[in-house]
């Protein structure tokens, strides 16, 4: 499986403080398309306002109803966690060095239909406090108060609402879904590398997201200590889901 540099969210996520040295990761890095938290396919909150409209749109709901619940007892799930994926990223500053980061402990699965040979979706839950990075000192701040209060917002969630073939952006798909993180949550769009085997699934990625957007600024954006950091964090996704037997084996 082609590994972009071990994930390696959204899944994420991040920013760093550095010392002077090296290039803006960032610069090339397809940008997260980010918006409005979107509903997952399948809940909805709308309710007819009339009791015979809701009756009638039961009943016509029937059938579709009774079919998307055999499709998901057809369908099959592949898990994947801190052993066998990674979840990644780069923080850099706008003039100077970066630093590389990521989460040790995350719990995630992907979904397949009946015939496994396309995902439905994929989601992830992330532990904050396994956050790391290559400096003892940046990974205290990012655990505190100054970027992402994990006392106070432990874990970060991605999950789907849609993944549609798509190789303008020089992946296999577009996945779209709902990033949860520090508390905010909104929908992002990123490029991604699926593979599907017999053995397993596979997902890579590289984008990258504007850290704000989510209110991880150090002290504040007027900040000057903020205004060094750079807004965009490149998110590096690795992850290798194993099925069938390899999922057992990997169980024991």
């Amino acid at each position: 499986m082609n590994v972009l540099a071990r994930w390696s969210a959204p899944f994420a996520l991040l920013l760093l403080v550095a010392a002077p040295g090296c290039s803006n990761p960032a610069a090339d890095v397809t940008a997260a398309k980010v918006g409005d938290a979107q509903p997952v396919p399948g809940e909805s909150d709308a309710t007819p306002a009339d009791a015979g409209l809701e009756a009638e749109a039961e009943e016509s709901d029937a059938a579709p109803v009774a079919a998307d619940e055999a499709a998901l007892a057809a369908a099959e799930e592949a898990a994947f966690d801190g052993s066998n994926s990674s979840i990644d990223f780069v923080g850099s500053k706008l003039v100077g060095s970066s630093h590389d980061g990521g989460f040790k402990t995350f719990t995630g699965r992907f979904v397949l239909p009946a015939g496994g040979d396309s995902i439905r979706s994929v989601s992830v839950t992330i532990d904050m406090n396994s956050i790391w990075s290559d400096n003892d000192r940046l990974t205290g701040h990012l655990k505190n108060e100054d970027f992402f209060e994990v006392e106070t917002y432990p874990e970060s969630e991605f999950v789907s609402t849609a993944i549609v073939a798509d190789t303008s952006e020089g992946g296999t798909h577009e996945i779209t879904g709902n990033l949860t993180l520090h508390g905010v949550t909104k929908s992002v769009s990123f490029p991604a590398t699926v593979a599907i085997t017999d053995e397993a699934v596979s997902l890579d990625s590289e984008f990258k997201i504007d850290r704000t957007i989510w209110g991880i600024v150090y002290g504040s954006e007027a900040d000057v200590r903020d205004n060094i950091i750079n807004k965009e964090v490149v998110i590096r996704l690795d992850v290798d889901a194993p099925r069938g037997a390899e999922a057992e084996e990997a169980a024991e």
